[in-house]
């Protein structure tokens, strides 16, 4: 039973942590600026993520680098919505997100490849990498929440209505 709990726990971390990934680079587009230049430099913040967590998974643990960095984007991501009208503090909010997001994802799939017995590690991992592929599929869609709801900015003119 506690394997069974586990699972889902994990997968609903996966999930929130792949919506919240492509959730990032979905939202650029309302952030005023060029699109480019600021995907790229969230895409930038991967890199030092991984670095990072490199050296700090001994130290620190799996499960506290998982929450830091659910926190750390959580956090990061819901300050970008609220920082309107400061175009170069969005961005740097949605680097510190996908910085967190990246970090957490990063640990736990090392921490999926720990948690099960042998015996059960490709079913168990493959039930948890399923709950994320949701949280990708959802992403799009939540996306378009905004526009279909009147409360996103000028990107919803984007997308054909009806």
């Amino acid at each position: 039973m506690a394997s069974a709990s586990a699972n889902g726990l994990t997968s609903t971390a996966l999930c929130t942590l792949v919506l919240s990934y492509y959730g990032i680079g979905f939202a650029l587009s309302y952030i005023p600026g060029s699109l480019y230049v600021s995907f790229f430099l969230i895409s930038i913040a991967e890199a030092p993520s991984s670095l990072l967590v490199g050296l700090l998974i001994d130290r620190l643990g799996r499960c506290w680098l998982i929450l830091g960095g659910m926190v750390l984007s959580g956090a990061a991501c819901i300050a970008c919505g609220l920082a309107e009208g400061a175009p170069v503090l969005q961005v740097v909010l949605a680097m510190v997100g996908k910085f967190g997001c990246s970090g957490a994802w990063s640990v736990l799939v090392v921490y999926c490849a720990e948690l099960f017995p042998t015996a059960l590690r490709s079913l168990l991992s493959g039930a948890i990498y399923q709950g994320a592929r949701a949280g990708g599929v959802a992403a799009p869609f939540v996306f378009l929440l905004g526009s279909a709801s009147g409360e996103s900015g000028e990107a919803s003119s984007s997308y054909p209505s009806g």
